[in-house]
């Protein structure tokens, strides 16, 4: 004759396998974590290939640090009101989403949010290449003294300046004091590092002019 087996049951009277169902199942918490990692990295990712890069690359090391700090403070707190198995791997995530995003707005908002006046630089053109044909077609420079080496500029400039030449950089400050490049434009007068262009150029003197014949 046949045994029957019992099915074990939990505490709470379900099945053990519907507990782990159960327990397998996702949660809000790990939907709003995930969602947290993918949004964040797109949001940066948009960022880096759409923003104005500031001059200097080290800029990404303060905002990495504080969002990292941020993300931290963040899975703690959430942790401490509603604590959840994966503790450090979920700090983790939120420390990598929080460096993200703040690298994100920093690079977003540097250049829209900033007031600060415009600072000309002249610079020497040591080398220029271009890169395809036709409409596809990238123009560079090489330049000195400037922490950009290398340069894509527009074809009229391309064209425009020589090898040997010297060309305007216009530079700002960054609302997040992040310098970043706003403008390259040539130049026809061989002006002082950092003077400022004339809005109008003075005239050429010039000798007294004899009368017209009848005036």
């Amino acid at each position: 004759m046949a045994k029957k087996f019992k099915v074990a049951k939990g505490s709470s009277g379900k099945s053990v396998s519907n507990a782990k169902g159960k327990r397998d199942s996702l949660t809000g918490m790990d939907l709003a974590v995930a969602g947290s990692f993918v949004a964040t990295g797109v949001f940066c990712l948009v960022a880096f290939s759409t923003s104005v890069t500031p001059l200097n690359d080290g800029f990404v090391i303060w905002p990495i640090a504080a969002g990292a700090a941020l993300g931290a403070l963040t899975a703690a707190i959430v942790h401490r009101f509603k604590p959840f198995e994966s503790f450090f791997f979920v700090m983790m995530i939120l420390i990598f989403s929080g460096a993200a995003l703040a690298t994100g707005l920093v690079l977003t908002l540097n250049r829209p949010l900033d007031r600060s006046a415009v600072k000309n630089n002249f610079v020497s053109v040591v080398n220029k290449y271009e890169w395809g044909t036709g409409k596809n077609a990238q123009y560079f420079l090489e330049v000195s003294d400037f922490p950009l080496q290398r340069l894509e500029v527009e074809e009229q400039v391309y064209h425009g300046c020589p090898r040997n030449g010297k060309i305007l950089l216009q530079t700002r400050q960054g609302f997040f004091g992040f310098p970043y490049l706003e403008r390259v434009q040539l130049i026809s007068l061989d002006i002082p590092q950092n003077q400022t262009v004339p809005d109008v150029l003075p005239g050429l003197p010039m000798g007294d002019v004899p009368p017209k014949p009848g005036s």
